[in-house]
């Protein structure tokens, strides 16, 4: 059974999809929460993420631990943006 967190994930970027179809060019939504909560530093590091049109954004205890480069070789990762306390 999937994690709480990752179920979030998986219905966030079906949301996504919706008002954007070009946003995600995959259907495994489980394997992209899976990598990017890796990617983030694991659930532990997540204290909170919603989403807009276009982006996740994830508020995090330490954004240092996390793998930028991971995140970007993501696929369906457009790009990693950092800015007022999100990442």
């Amino acid at each position: 059974m999937k994690c709480q967190l990752c179920q979030v994930f998986v219905r966030i970027l079906e949301d996504v999809k919706e008002k954007e179809n070009k946003i995600m060019a995959r259907k495994d939504y489980d394997q992209f929460a899976d990598e990017l909560i890796a990617a983030v530093g694991g659930k532990e590091n997540i204290v909170s993420v919603t989403n807009c049109m276009t982006r996740l954004r994830f508020v995090l205890a330490d954004e240092s631990i996390v793998k930028d480069d991971e995140v970007k070789k993501i696929k369906g990762v457009m790009s990693v943006v950092h800015g007022a306390g999100q990442y």
